[in-house]
C-alpha cells in the first residue's frame, strides 16, 4: 500500500509545500532506486498540468519516497467542486476533450 503525506517545508527564505508519497515496496540500492518505472517515467515528464517531482529519497531500510509540489486542487475535487456548485454531474465535451488530450500528449512523450 502507497501512502501520501503532506506537509510545509519551512525554510529561512520562505514555506515550500511538498507532498510525499512513500512507494509500497523496497530497494537494495540508489540504481535500483531510480530504475524503478514510475521514477523513470516522473522525472522524464515536463508538463504544466503534471505534478513535478522535486526529489526522490531512499532510506537506509530502502524504503522509497517520492517528493512532489504539493497542489491543492486535484481532478477529482475539480469534479466534485463543479457538482457541488453546478448541480451538473459531467463536463461538457470540449472540456473532456481538452482533458483526455493533455493526458494523451503526456502518455505518447512518455512511451517515445
Amino acid at each position: 500500500m502507497e501512502l501520501w503525506y503532506r506537509l510545509t517545508w519551512a525554510s529561512s527564505r520562505d514555506g515550500l509545500q511538498v507532498a510525499i508519497k512513500r512507494l509500497s515496496h523496497t530497494v537494495a540500492t540508489w540504481k535500483e532506486c531510480v530504475a524503478l518505472p514510475e521514477v523513470v517515467a516522473l522525472k522524464q515528464l515536463q508538463h504544466p498540468n503534471i505534478v513535478r517531482l522535486l526529489s526522490v529519497v531512499r532510506e537506509v531500510n530502502g524504503s522509497v519516497h517520492l517528493v512532489f509540489d504539493a497542489y491543492h486542487d486535484s481532478l477529482l475535487s475539480c469534479i466534485s467542486t463543479r457538482r457541488a456548485r453546478l448541480w451538473t454531474p459531467s463536463f461538457s465535451v470540449a472540456e473532456i476533450r481538452s482533458i483526455m488530450w493533455q493526458l494523451l500528449k503526456v502518455r505518447l512523450r512518455e512511451l517515445r
